[in-house]
């Protein structure tokens, strides 16, 4: 402002150094007439005002231009010295921020595009799957994942105290950063009242919480606004006392006034909620993922800030915790940083989960343009380049999926995902985390499966306790109809026939089985029913429910494998055991077979697909009703003997389950009822979630799967197995992506599923 007003005020000065400078020209010529006379002035008229007045002007206009000059000089050099200001170069010793993310930059200057991205794989060695196993996939503390820091802090300076290295870190992250980041997910319902304490103690006053794929509503806990939308605890009181919605965005917050009943005292609490990040994607763009880092920094200011999503590990919260140590701690002067060793810290500690190449790769990004755009650092030629090749590859992925249908452009962003080793290996421990209950719990959760438990069992002691007149062993007789003591069913979404008052009157009625619908991408509902196969004690009972719910497909899973293995896994209830024949319930003939009041009847031919797979069709008949025909598909699976050549008859099971109306209901039993029958259902759900709207995530279809299905699946090998299969069913839409991108995940899930089998 100086210098325009020092620029006015010249030029202003110099305007009138012309004015006398021409005036006195003017007033020295006459015109009279048509004729001009100039008046020329004696050589002994130098004296004379004019002459001096004029050479006054011509000495003022010269100086005026001498200092605009000047002027103009002076600008073009304070620009220069601001530029060099702005550069990435460190004048001195003292400049430390500036210096450590020059440092980091230079580092990089002379790795081409895969040697950084490399960068993401150092140490992993150090990561053994029992490491991983315990940090990313079990609950810590009441739904927290990282220790509360005051906590750690007086336990490693108490005297004698010798921390480990987890510890260490924690407390030099919460140092190094502007604030304390907390991580958490949804913590066990039961759980909710230690949650909210935590908040407490921990002095928490802002949640930003990143929202599910899917709705849970058979058990909100898993439904990322349940934890908040409590209205009370047994310590707690929540009331909502403001909402807000940011304007063209899906942000919004809540806050909520918070009263500890016991000790009466009150905290409020702002939650945001972030909807337009999905799960196994990454953000939109640079811009607003750093917009988004911005917004959360500027409403968090140096208070404690939770990351909070359903559960982890969570790919969103991962890059962005990542991302927050990293240029948080560059930022820091007191110590040279190492933001890779940051990252694998990190890793270790459970405070983000593993991250792939295109996790990576977008944070390389993020932080030198956080850092570009706050002028800190001006951006060199190689990371200029590896950003531009780094967007190359975007668009190309992108070329490709608009190619091949929008509609898999989730599902290709996610199986991109499995070509790093330990994104697969974070899946390890997944089937003892969700929807798992104490026996508290279950004995409310399954009433009726103890109930009928206890009549068998008080039937087998009857049994073995009988004792005739005469001294011999009484003959008795006891229905069995449960085969497992420790595989209980839910009462929610049970298939029983409970038609009758007394419960002694249907205590043999029982069928183990539920059932488990949902709502598809395609806005329609199907609808299975998972059960075990039947004993032969509740045949009739079998028929009658596929008779009522009008059955169209009944899939037998036979697996020799299965039996031994759920014989090693699960009890038999006493007076049942693995030599026990499951008999075959369905004619094999053109003969038919009476249970009471239903004739079921072949009435197609057998067909073969190999030594595996075959298929019948058969017809249930009921006096005085019409009859209902339905496809059985029965499969011998040896998962554990023949991974990929059952993942292809399991791609042959679903394709021909998904041909029929899905209105209808489908039938899958298997030996245990939890084993192979659920792993086909959970292939079906995920392959019905498959769409452009939803992100692909086999966690949320796993745990739609167990809120109704209780113990579906129990080992983490067939969790992956049916990950497999999913890459096998979409095949060609992935070789044509990126044939290498199949055979990778291909080879790398064979390797981890053949390894927990054997392990």
């Amino acid at each position: 402002m100086f210098l325009i007003r020092s620029l006015l005020l010249i030029f202003s000065w110099f305007q009138l150094c012309l004015f006398y400078y021409y005036d006195d020209i003017y007033n020295e010529t006459e015109v009279p007439g048509n004729e001009t006379t100039e008046v020329m002035l004696k050589s002994d008229d130098i004296g004379h005002p004019r002459i001096r007045r004029n050479s006054i002007a011509f000495v003022g206009i010269i100086a005026c231009a001498f200092l605009i000059v000047a002027i103009i000089l002076s600008i073009v050099v304070l620009m220069v010295q601001q530029r060099k200001n702005r550069a990435h170069t460190i004048k001195g010793a003292e400049d430390f921020e500036n210096k450590n993310i020059k440092l980091f930059s230079k580092s990089l200057e002379h790795k081409s595009f895969d040697g950084i991205m490399n960068l993401n794989n150092m140490d992993l060695t150090s990561f053994t799957t029992i490491e991983t196993s315990k940090n990313v996939s079990l609950r810590m503390n009441h739904g927290f994942v990282n220790p509360d820091y005051n906590d750690i802090k007086k336990i490693a300076f108490a005297i004698g105290s010798n921390p480990d290295e987890d510890t260490l870190f924690n407390i030099k992250i919460s140092l190094l950063t502007n604030r304390e980041y907390h991580i958490a997910e949804n913590p066990f319902d039961y759980q909710s009242n230690e949650f909210w304490k935590e908040i407490f103690k921990r002095n928490i006053s802002l949640i930003f919480s990143f929202k599910s794929p899917y709705s849970f509503l058979l058990q909100p806990q898993y439904d990322p606004n349940w934890i908040f939308d409590l209205k009370e605890t047994d310590d707690f009181q929540f009331s909502k006392i403001e909402e807000h919605k940011y304007m063209n965005t899906s942000i919004f917050y809540t806050k909520l006034s918070i009263k500890n009943v016991k000790l009466k005292t009150k905290h409020q609490v702002k939650i945001f909620y972030i909807a337009d990040w999905d799960i196994n994607t990454p953000p939109q763009s640079l811009e607003y993922f750093i917009s988004l880092y911005n917004l959360i920094s500027t409403n968090s200011g140096r208070n404690p800030l939770l990351l909070h999503s359903t559960y982890h590990p969570d790919s969103r919260i991962s890059l962005y915790v990542a991302f927050a140590y990293i240029v948080e701690s560059l930022s820091k002067y007191d110590e040279e940083i190492n933001p890779i060793g940051i990252l694998q810290s990190a890793k270790k500690t459970g405070h983000c989960s593993i991250m792939d190449g295109n996790d990576f790769g977008f944070l390389i990004c993020a932080i030198f343009e956080y850092f570009s755009k706050k002028e800190i650092w001006e951006e060199s030629k190689r990371i200029r380049k590896f950003k531009n090749e780094y967007a190359r590859d975007g668009k190309i992925f992108n070329k490709k999926v608009m190619s091949i249908g929008m509609k898999y452009r989730n599902i290709l962003h996610y199986v991109s995902r499995l070509l790093c080793d330990q994104k697969i290996v974070s899946y390890y421990g997944v089937v003892d985390k969700f929807c798992m209950y104490d026996e508290k719990v279950l004995s409310r959760k399954c009433s009726n499966f103890y109930r009928f438990l206890h009549s068998q069992l008080l039937g087998f002691i009857k049994v073995n306790g009988a004792v005739s007149d005469d001294g011999g062993e009484e003959s008795m007789y006891y229905r069995k109809f449960i085969r497992y003591i420790d595989v209980p069913c839910y009462d929610e979404g049970s298939v029983m026939d409970i038609d009758k008052s007394n419960f002694n009157d249907y205590v043999g009625n029982f069928v183990h089985g539920n059932k488990f619908i949902y709502e598809t991408a395609n806005d329609s509902f199907r609808k299975f029913i998972i059960c075990q196969s039947p004993m032969e004690d509740s045949f009739e009972e079998f028929i009658s429910i596929l008779y009522k719910e009008n059955v169209c497909v009944l899939v037998i899973m036979d697996d020799y494998d299965d039996m031994v293995d759920n014989d090693n896994k699960f009890k038999f209830v006493p007076g049942i055991n693995i030599n026990e024949p499951i008999k075959d319930y369905l004619p094999l003939s053109d003969n038919e077979i009476v249970y009471g009041k239903y004739k079921v009847k072949l009435c197609g031919y057998l067909s073969i697909y190999n030594k595996r797979i075959s298929s019948a069709e058969y017809s249930i008949e009921k006096e005085d009703s019409l009859p209902i025909v339905f496809k059985v598909i029965k499969i011998k699976s040896f998962i554990k003997s023949v991974v990929y050549e059952s993942a292809t008859d399991f791609v042959s099971i679903c394709r021909m389950i998904i041909e029929y109306d899905s209105k209808k209901c489908i039938f899958i039993q298997d030996h245990s009822g939890v084993s192979n029958s659920c792993i086909v259902a959970l292939i079906i759900h995920m392959i019905d979630m498959v769409d452009e709207r939803y992100a692909f995530d086999p966690i949320s279809s796993f745990i739609n799967l167990r809120q109704s299905r209780y113990m579906a699946l129990r080992y983490d090998y067939q969790f992956l197995f049916a990950i497999l299969v999913i890459v096998e069913y979409f095949s060609r839409e992935i070789s044509s992506f990126d044939s290498s991108i199949y055979r990778g995940v291909k080879e790398k899930l064979l390797y981890n599923i053949e390894s927990l089998i054997n392990n």
